[in-house]
């Protein structure tokens, strides 16, 4: 009695119509009379585009400051603004990943500090750029995140030569 169900059909001919089934729902001709995957197709192109709220991106509170110890280099990391990297966190300066700038400093065994960018700002830049922020003007916001970053390496170029002259 192999090969028959409890119901008295035979195991071959009911997998071999379910499989016919199946293969004529996804399986479709075309006009070249070649076959493609009807599936695939339509996830193929359903692709949407990500959303990017760049408010929330360019908030202070998602803005850090890396502090590469030995040589007090600075960097501001941000989430990124654009469609390949919105879902990541890139150096501002540099369009590098943040986590590519860690690896780097680790295998080179350098200490690394990372703070948030309200620890480097006075309460009137804040209030600036929450201004800009909170009006829509991006640029201005990633102009003074800009002039900060060199602001602070300047300040460190500054400070190492002074104590190498002592």
């Amino acid at each position: 009695m192999e090969g028959i169900l409890n119901n008295g059909l035979t195991i071959i001919p009911y997998i071999t119509k379910t499989i016919k089934k199946m293969v004529s729902y996804f399986w479709q001709p075309s006009m070249e009379n070649k076959y493609y995957y009807e599936h695939k197709k339509e996830i193929k192109y359903q692709n949407p585009k990500k959303e990017i709220d760049k408010k929330k991106h360019l908030s202070l509170n998602n803005i850090m400051v890396l502090k590469i110890v030995p040589n007090d280099n600075y960097m501001i990391s941000m989430l990124g603004l654009k469609q390949n990297n919105c879902d990541e966190r890139i150096m501002l300066s540099s369009k590098e990943r943040e986590k590519t700038v860690i690896e780097k400093c680790l295998q080179a065994n350098l200490e690394l500090e990372r703070r948030s960018v309200l620890n480097y700002m006075t309460s009137d830049s804040i209030e600036t750029y929450n201004e800009a922020l909170n009006t829509g003007k991006y640029n201005i916001c990633l102009t003074m995140l800009r002039e900060l970053e060199s602001n602070l390496n300047q300040i460190s170029k500054e400070n190492n030569k002074v104590l190498s002259l002592k």
